[in-house]
C-alpha cells in the first residue's frame, strides 16, 4: 500500500508524483493557513512565518515516523512527502517587518526591511533569519529521514526505499546533501 502526506496548499508536483506512482490521493493532509480570517496574518513578520513553517515541519517529522501530522497513529511511512516553506519568500518581500506592531511576540526585527542589501544578493537580517531557519528545518527533515532509513527494516518502508533509490538531492543555500 502506498501512503502519501502533504503539508501545504500547492501540491501540483506532489499530485503529479502520486499519479506516476499510482497513489490514490493524500492520506494525511495538513494545511495550516499563513493568513487566517479574521485578522491574523503571519506574513507581516518573518518570525511568525517561520513559526508557521515550523508547524508544517513538525507534521512532516511526525509523518516520517509513520504517524499522522498531529502525532496520532498513522497509516505508515508515506511514499511521498510535500510542503512549501514561506519564510524565505516573506523575508524577501517585506518592506518593514511587523510594521504595524501587531505581532507582539515578534520584536526581533520590528521595523527592519526584508530583501537584499545590494545587487550581489547580500540578505538583510530579516531575510537571513528566514534562510537560516529554513536551512535548519531542512536539516532536521534530512536527519529524520536518515535516522528512519538506518533504523527501519527495508521491507516496511517502501516510500523511503523509493527516495533512497532515486538518490534524492536536497539543495540548500550553501550546500547539498544526498540521501
Amino acid at each position: 500500500m502506498c501512503y502519501s502526506s502533504g503539508s501545504d496548499q500547492e501540491f501540483e508536483v506532489l499530485f503529479a508524483l502520486c499519479r506516476l506512482e499510482e497513489i490514490n490521493g493524500v492520506d494525511d493532509l495538513y494545511t495550516p493557513e499563513i493568513t487566517n480570517a479574521p485578522g491574523f496574518d503571519a506574513t507581516v513578520s518573518v518570525v511568525c512565518t517561520v513559526e508557521n513553517d515550523q508547524k508544517k515541519v513538525q507534521a512532516i517529522l511526525n509523518q516520517i515516523k509513520g504517524l499522522n501530522h498531529d502525532d496520532s497513529p498513522g497509516p505508515g511511512i508515506p511514499k511521498v512527502f510535500g510542503m512549501k516553506f514561506q519564510a524565505v519568500s516573506v523575508g524577501q518581500k517585506l518592506e518593514k517587518d511587523n510594521s504595524d506592531g501587531s505581532r507582539t511576540e515578534d520584536t526581533q526585527f520590528t521595523g527592519q526591511s526584508g530583501g537584499y542589501l545590494d545587487g550581489s544578493g547580500t540578505p538583510t537580517a530579516v531575510l537571513a533569519y528566514g534562510l537560516q531557519q529554513t536551512d535548519a528545518a531542512l536539516a532536521s527533515m534530512i536527519k529524520a529521514l536518515k535516522d528512519q532509513v538506518s533504523s527501519t527494516p527495508a521491507s516496511s518502508m517502501p516510500g523511503l526505499q523509493l527516495l533512497s533509490g532515486l538518490n534524492l538531492r536536497v539543495v540548500k543555500r550553501n550546500h547539498s546533501e544526498v540521501l
